[in-house]
């Protein structure tokens, strides 16, 4: 316990603030962020990018899968699960819990904070830059979320989704193969990092 704080302490006061490439030492930035990411995550897969300044607090609950990147500035709350293969854009924001607010008689800090929803995004999806992910969201394989998008429900694989709130525009495919071609729908995201 006490070594996985250590390793935590030095991610954020030394790795964090590394360059990425191509920056000199940006190479040695990736590869010292991913060692300490095993370390911390509790699952970490092969080849998995860590960009700049990346912040997961403790890292406990975060599961990543092999050959995925977490973006520069991105931000995870704990209980994310992340599949193979995915990118993510800079500024990416996973919450998966929530201020209470329901009560108007008492202020919103002193109200606490709602359960904690575990959030999924299966291999080989797209986050693009400055996305938002709120609790208990699962995205599907495939999916691509567009740039500055707010994800308030549920994304299915090979969507390409945008807005705020994010809504699916079209399925990815249709516009090689046509609208009548059958999607592949394989690979959940809780069989991600399986």
């Amino acid at each position: 316990m006490l070594m996985k704080k250590i390793i935590i302490l030095f991610y954020y006061a030394v790795a964090a603030k590394l360059p990425q490439p191509p920056f000199p030492l940006g190479v040695f930035g990736n590869w010292l962020r991913r060692i300490l990411c095993q370390g911390i995550f509790l699952k970490c897969g092969k080849n998995i990018v860590v960009r700049q300044n990346v912040f997961f607090g403790s890292g406990c609950d975060i599961e990543i899968g092999d050959n995925s990147e977490l973006g520069l500035n991105a931000y995870l709350n704990r209980d994310v699960k992340i599949g193979r293969e995915v990118l993510m854009g800079q500024n990416v924001t996973i919450l998966t819990t929530n201020h209470e607010f329901e009560n108007p008689d008492i202020q919103i800090h002193y109200q606490g904070r709602r359960e904690r929803k575990p959030v999924y995004i299966g291999d080989d999806a797209w986050i693009g830059a400055n996305s938002i992910i709120l609790p208990g969201i699962t995205i599907g394989c495939g999916a691509i979320i567009g740039a500055g998008s707010v994800v308030t429900k549920d994304i299915p694989p090979f969507a390409v989704a945008v807005g705020n709130p994010a809504r699916v525009i079209r399925q990815r495919g249709s516009r090689v193969f046509g609208s009548d071609h059958p999607v592949p729908r394989s690979n959940t995201a809780d069989q991600a990092t399986d």
